[in-house]
């Protein structure tokens, strides 16, 4: 390794609480030996640091840069902690040949902007990675520049690598990615299980990848992915804005997803940049197109300035405020959702017979459309109580569920298939914004932007040398009401001695928070690794190191906990050398038709007769099925069912908008006795029926 000094400014030192800064430092692989392929630049255990360029000039903006380089690495930078807060800011430095030119994990809120990255041809079984976070979360992952080496054959090169950064949110932005293998790939959990907040991509340039953004999954889990809302339709730097390579031969994916389902908001293509996904170059993917234009000035601002342009000073103020505005749409949107309570409808759903299918089927519109997929799912599973047209109309009136993989599922395993055009009716609610997904997309957005400027503030904290960076920590994160800050603090107050209000901070947990099941075993985890780190601070080892008796408990962990406990306990194995670990790199199989669109189980739409009644006789509804499409080439809108007395008295008139459907006729008012159902076009009789109204 060379470490070289190009002029009296390039200097590698020690700052006096964020770590140790390298400036213009060459890190260069020269060894011919076996161990050439295993050497590392930087390595680093719980410790923060900044690798940098420097200006040789005095002009601004420099006109002559010195960068940091690592050329012919193994990894040219590693860094690994097992739950600390260590600032590590990797900004402007050149990364040529390396196998894995930045690998991280278990670092909170790293900085790797701006570099320069050319990426090392490899194999399947020794991939190659620009830039790759496991565990790692908070980061801000902006401006790179990677390059691979693909030309239309398997090269296993990987431009980043998200594995596991957990249900808060993260943004991958405005990184430029080229002749990779693959452009970004999100590993196993980057998302809430509602999938509100998680790993975000937007406005990163793809260009000659065989695949361009891709989810992979280590096992089956409807819950893992990334979030939910990729973008959105609120404003003009909303939508996801990445541009995707030209398609060509050699092209695999835009969007390859094997995770939950995501919706995916773009603006519409210019000239010279494809922002559309295409969808046979997408699999598991809702795409929807926003009315803004693209520029990329305005659409994809930098996002390095500033906490996205917000003043220091004015960053805290900012976030009481949006933390305020979160809760107040959280509440609107709890509300909202099942009437709610989630719990409540589907026991009701659950419990109803046939006879309150009508009251059953008014109950569900009342509350749309704010309808969950919980309680649409619950809905079309109970067939024996609601016929086809019945969950037709409630799901037509909650579009969101014509992107809910769940409850169209849920529909394709009726007994009996929902009509082709009726299916139809409800897949169309996939070119409308409901007003629930709408309302989601605020809050997603919302959150999105209370992340990154938390993020930016505890960086902030990190790197202040004006005061105690311990007081400065843990004054900030005791401010801070969320479920992440509270495990951040109580870490904190363990590696620096403070064991009695690392456990009082462990314990309030459950009282202020309302955890899920996940949430609670993941805290008692939490309370497990806390007592070890307790053990191991109050010994004299040095360097943080666990005995025979505390080793034995860390590799429990790491075998039965759940992340980020799990590579915590891991990384403080791996750093006293008693596990050994490789980070996963996952691939898809090829052989898989995942892009051949689903098939929906569908009964045909024609019937012989113009007009059909059901049930007959019949209690609180009929059913009326009619179709068209042989009497008329257009639709015209004087077409009708007539309800009439047996006397001839017309008593309800439905004007129909279809020529083929079926309609949902409430005859709670009507006495018992024979009716008549008319079907008419222009005054016309077509065709009538006779049923029987019988009331118990």
């Amino acid at each position: 390794m060379e470490i070289s000094k190009k002029d009296s400014r390039a200097r590698v030192r020690r700052r006096a609480r964020a770590g140790v800064d390298f400036g213009a430092c060459k890190f260069v692989n020269n060894c011919t030996s076996a161990l050439a392929d295993s050497i590392t630049g930087i390595y680093s255990y719980n410790s923060g640091f900044g690798v940098n360029s420097l200006c040789h000039s005095n002009v601004i903006p420099c006109d002559d840069t010195i960068h940091s380089e690592f050329n012919g690495l193994k990894y040219g930078i590693k860094a690994i902690c097992s739950g600390v807060l260590k600032y590590i800011k990797i900004d402007d430095c050149l990364f040529s040949n390396n196998l894995r030119s930045v690998y991280l994990s278990g670092i909170n809120v790293p900085e790797i902007t701006r570099n320069t990255i050319h990426t090392k041809i490899a194999t399947q079984t020794i991939p190659s990675c620009g830039i790759y976070l496991d565990n790692s979360t908070g980061y801000s992952l902006q401006e790179n520049t990677i390059t691979g080496n693909y030309n239309g054959s398997n090269t296993y090169e990987t431009g980043i690598i998200i594995n596991n950064s957990g249900t808060a949110d993260n943004l991958v932005y405005n990184n430029i990615l080229s002749f990779l293998q693959e452009g970004i790939k999100a590993q196993n959990i980057n998302r809430s299980s509602n999938g509100i907040t998680g790993l975000v991509c937007k406005c990163n340039d793809f260009t000659g990848n065989k695949s361009d953004e891709v989810v992979f999954l280590s096992q089956q889990n409807q819950n893992w992915g990334i979030a939910l809302y990729q973008g959105d339709s609120l404003s003009e730097t909303g939508p996801a804005g990445n541009t995707f390579s030209q398609r060509s031969m050699i092209k695999t994916y835009d969007l390859q997803n094997q995770g939950a389902r995501f919706k995916y908001y773009h603006q519409p293509n210019t000239s010279n940049k494809r922002l559309k996904p295409e969808t046979q170059f997408c699999s598991n993917v809702y795409i929807k197109q926003v009315i803004y234009a693209y520029y990329e000035p305005t659409s994809c601002p930098s996002k390095l300035s500033n906490g996205n342009g917000i003043p220091i000073e004015e960053a805290n103020e900012y976030l009481h405020t949006i933390n305020g505005t979160i809760e107040q749409k959280e509440s609107e949107l709890y509300t909202l959702v099942d009437g709610g309570s989630t719990e409540e409808i589907t026991e009701n759903i659950v419990n109803s017979v046939p006879p309150e299918a009508l009251e059953l089927r008014d109950n569900l519109l009342s509350k749309s459309p704010y309808l969950s997929d919980t309680a649409m799912q619950t809905a079309v599973s109970n067939e024996f109580v609601l016929p086809n047209v019945m969950i037709r109309d409630i799901l037509v009136a909650n579009p969101q569920s014509a992107g809910s993989e769940s409850v169209l599922n849920e529909l394709d395993k009726r007994i009996d298939p929902m009509p082709e055009d009726m299916y139809n009716q409800i897949l169309a609610g996939e070119s409308v914004y409901s007003p629930l997904e709408v309302k989601e997309m605020e809050l997603a957005s919302l959150k999105l932007e209370r992340a990154q400027l938390f993020d930016y503030l505890l960086a902030s904290k990190m790197t202040d040398t004006t005061v105690s960076l311990i007081d400065s920590l843990t004054t900030f994160l005791q401010n801070e009401q969320t479920l992440e800050a509270k495990y951040l603090l109580a870490t904190q107050q363990i590696y620096h001695g403070d064991t009695v209000d690392a456990f009082n901070t462990l314990e309030s947990i459950p009282v202020d928070f309302e955890l899920s099941p996940q949430q609670q075993t993941v805290y008692t985890e939490y309370n497990s690794y806390a007592a070890i780190l307790k053990n191991i601070v109050n010994d004299t080892l040095c360097g943080m190191q666990a005995d025979s008796i505390q080793t034995v408990a860390l590799m429990a962990l790491v075998e039965e906990a759940h992340e980020p406990i799990k590579s915590y306990a891991r990384n403080m194995l791996l750093s006293i050398g008693r596990v050994k670990y490789s980070e996963p790199y996952l691939y898809s199989d090829e052989l898989k038709s995942e892009r051949i669109k689903k098939e929906h189980k569908m009964n045909p739409s024609q019937q012989n007769d113009y007009l059909k009644i059901y049930p007959n006789p019949a209690n609180s509804y009929i059913i009326v099925v009619y179709n068209l499409e042989k009497l008329l080439d257009e639709f015209v809108s004087t077409a009708s069912i007539e309800i009439s007395s047996i006397q001839g008295q017309v008593i309800k008139k439905i004007i129909l908008d279809r020529k083929i459907d079926q309609k949902v006729v409430s005859t709670q008012l009507l006495f018992p006795g024979i009716y008549v159902v008319s079907l008419k076009v222009r005054d016309k009789t077509i065709e009538t029926k006779k049923v029987n109204i019988i009331h118990p």
